[in-house]
């Protein structure tokens, strides 16, 4: 009788969710997430970031960390789903300040208090393009990556090796890399003929700061990119395994 209870208490691991356990502890997901974090913090030393950033791509690396088993992918697919909206709100907030940015659009008013699309609160951003770039990449890349982690669960659930959507986040993943480089270089290139004739070392220290962030952050999303390429080959090894 204890035999069959202990022979009914194993689990047994289907080939899709042991190829499934690896690819969620992938450490090259934990080094981009942590690559990304690095980015935000370094844009917040010089205020060119907003804090809701920073916290979103805190809980992001808690949530690559953490994701180390089957269960654990709806937990990283509702993150990025999160961080998805959120980055996309940011960057239409970062884009109506550049385009109008003498305009608070106020909906409702009535005393002191003021309702507006464009609030002025800083921890949704001041609206420079170089926030703006950034959050965009965020965004871009956290869709792809619900993609990606939205496939994982639906291989789960089915047990069939789902990897279509792998393949092409990965190939969007090395051109949105290859942008952020890029604009990374487009900001140190395009700034040393004036700064090398009216040195201001404040604003130099700035502008290779935020070059140096966008190179960081094509190699967080090259990172990204090789994680697509290799969840696609795992998939599909396990598809031919059947």
């Amino acid at each position: 009788m204890e035999t069959n209870l202990y022979e009914n208490s194993i689990k047994i691991e289907t080939p899709v969710e042991t190829a499934i356990r690896s690819i969620t502890r992938s450490p090259l997901s934990i080094i981009a997430a942590a690559l990304l974090l690095l980015c935000s913090a370094a844009l917040d030393v010089f205020s060119l970031n907003s804090h809701v950033t920073t916290a979103l791509l805190v809980l992001n690396l808690v949530a690559v960390c953490v994701s180390a088993g089957v269960k654990s992918i709806s937990f990283r697919k509702a993150i990025a789903l999160t961080d998805f909206i959120v980055f996309t709100v940011l960057s239409v907030n970062n884009i109506m300040h550049l385009i109008f940015p003498n305009n608070d659009f106020v909906v409702f008013a009535k005393g002191s208090f003021k309702l507006m699309l464009l609030p002025e609160a800083d921890f949704l951003g001041s609206g420079t393009s170089c926030e703006t770039a950034f959050t965009l990449y965020l965004a871009v890349c956290f869709l792809l990556r619900l993609i990606t982690d939205s496939h994982l669960r639906s291989a789960t659930v089915k047990n069939i090796p789902v990897r279509g959507g792998h393949i092409f986040c990965g190939i969007f993943m090395v051109v949105l890399s290859v942008n952020a480089l890029y604009c990374g270089l487009s900001t140190a290139l395009n700034g040393i003929p004036k700064y090398l004739i009216l040195p201001d070392h404040t604003t130099y220290i700035i502008m290779y700061t935020v070059s140096a962030v966008f190179g960081v952050l094509a190699v967080a999303l090259l990172l990204e990119a090789i994680v697509c390429f290799k969840n696609f080959s795992k998939l599909r090894k396990t598809e031919n395994a059947f």
